[in-house]
């Protein structure tokens, strides 16, 4: 978790633009949730820790309405796909 979060604050510090840091939080949020091995709060840290990163650069927060719950977890897992490879 330190070097994620470590890369994260590096690539926020050092970005060239707003769209940048925005690209860096949501790949880390990949990345956390492909890595966090409790399946039964996973969402739930997962977007805390997004949203904290979100707020902390004045960003909006993510919201996730329950109506779009499964169309994020697909997003979510083709990101993850694409990203993480098996």
């Amino acid at each position: 978790m330190d070097q994620i979060i470590g890369g994260l604050n590096y690539c926020i510090e050092n970005n060239n633009s707003k769209e940048d840091a925005l690209k860096a939080i949501f790949e880390t949020h990949i990345q956390f949730e492909k890595i966090h091995h409790f399946s039964d709060d996973n969402g739930r840290k997962g977007r805390i820790v997004i949203n904290y990163f979100l707020l902390e650069n004045d960003f909006p927060p993510l919201i996730l309405k329950k109506d779009n719950r499964n169309e994020y977890i697909k997003i979510l897992g083709e990101a993850q796909m694409q990203q993480f490879p098996d």
